[in-house]
């Protein structure tokens, strides 16, 4: 597969190399991610303004885009390179609280999210040496969207969609390793 040279702009999104299909997976998700949330939940966001709707939109598509980005080995090794990069990372994502503020609806609930999923990414970058640390990570992000379903009832769809997806990329495509594998069980 042809490796893709990436733009400096660009490493932190991409690695500092990529292939065609892992660019091809990562923009895929970003904007037919983002484009099946706007068709789905066309009803709850066309209430916002249309400076919120389109930084909305650009926050989903960073996030839909992140999850898969983050699986791909141009981020993995990039971020595997700078590993003093990663916790700054982690506590940098504020997005959900500045998703909520733009909405002007779930701030309390946004924090929240932000706390849980800034502990579980860090612990889950701090065991990332283990074994385990995959199943620890996807029984962080399980119980983190169970909790959400069930208690995020009055939530629209996209902002369901927006606070789970955003979990799934700190906590399982981030925090995770995804670059070497388990030979014996």
């Amino acid at each position: 597969m042809k490796i893709i040279r990436v733009s400096r702009v660009f490493h932190e999104l991409f690695g500092e190399e990529t292939t065609r299909l892992d660019l091809l997976a990562i923009l895929s998700a970003a904007f037919l991610g983002t484009g099946l949330v706007l068709w789905f939940d066309f009803e709850h966001l066309r209430m916002l303004s249309f400076p919120v709707l389109m930084i909305i939109l650009v926050l989903l598509a960073d996030i839909l885009g992140g999850v898969v980005a983050n699986l791909t080995k141009g981020t993995a090794s990039y971020y595997k390179e700078r590993e003093s990069l990663r916790q700054i990372f982690i506590f940098i994502h504020v997005q959900p609280i500045l998703f909520a503020l733009l909405i002007q609806n779930h701030v309390i609930e946004s924090i929240f999210i932000y706390l849980y999923v800034a502990l579980s990414a860090t612990m889950i970058n701090s065991i990332r040496h283990l074994p385990q640390h995959k199943a620890i990570a996807m029984l962080m992000f399980m119980f983190g969207a169970l909790m959400l379903l069930l208690f995020g009832t009055s939530m629209s769809p996209y902002v369901l969609i927006f606070f789970i997806f955003f979990m799934m990329k700190m906590i399982v495509s981030f925090a995770c390793s995804h670059t070497h594998y388990r030979k014996n069980l």
